[in-house]
């Protein structure tokens, strides 16, 4: 469930790249709905967020409020914190994109597999670079991770606890 410090965080990545967020990657083109989050299931969350770098914030936030409804979620708060932070800012920098562009990012939670996070360029294909340095602290405190370079996608798994 969605909560106003989601909303207000989203606005204000909104409001401090100029750029529009929008909650439906899948929305129609050139317009500029309000900022939101689309709350999928009771376990995953999609949230299209402005390329850039104060984007990491909010993606912090959206986490935050995703966890707070899961029974375990504080087991994945502090690693998945600093981990959707260098995900971001890995595709953030990632240079050849047009910064008015919008990244997705998801969360997926599952007491068999744990926490799934994800974070997609929506811009332009072509290859990334996955050797940014936060990239060696998702490799750290993940359980798995990866990268498509050709589509733009980092994603982490954390394990569930126990």
């Amino acid at each position: 469930m969605l909560n106003h410090e989601t909303d207000r965080a989203i606005a204000l990545v909104s409001a401090r790249s100029g750029l529009p967020a929008r909650g439906d990657p899948h929305a129609s083109k050139g317009g500029t709905a309000m900022p939101e989050s689309l709350d999928r299931t009771p376990t995953d969350q999609l949230c299209a967020l402005p390329r850039h770098l104060s984007s990491a914030m909010a993606a912090r936030i959206v986490l935050r409020g995703f966890l707070s409804d899961l029974k375990d979620g504080e087991h994945y708060a502090a690693d998945g914190e600093l981990i959707v932070t260098e995900l971001v800012t890995s595709i953030v920098l990632t240079p050849r994109t047009p910064e008015h562009l919008l990244i997705n990012v998801l969360f997926e939670h599952s007491a068999a597999t744990g926490l799934f996070i994800e974070v997609t360029d929506t811009g332009l294909s072509g290859p990334c670079r996955p050797d940014s340095p936060g990239l060696g602290i998702v490799q750290e405190l993940s359980t798995d991770w990866g990268h498509d370079l050709m589509t733009r996608r980092l994603w982490a798994y954390l394990a569930p606890p126990g």
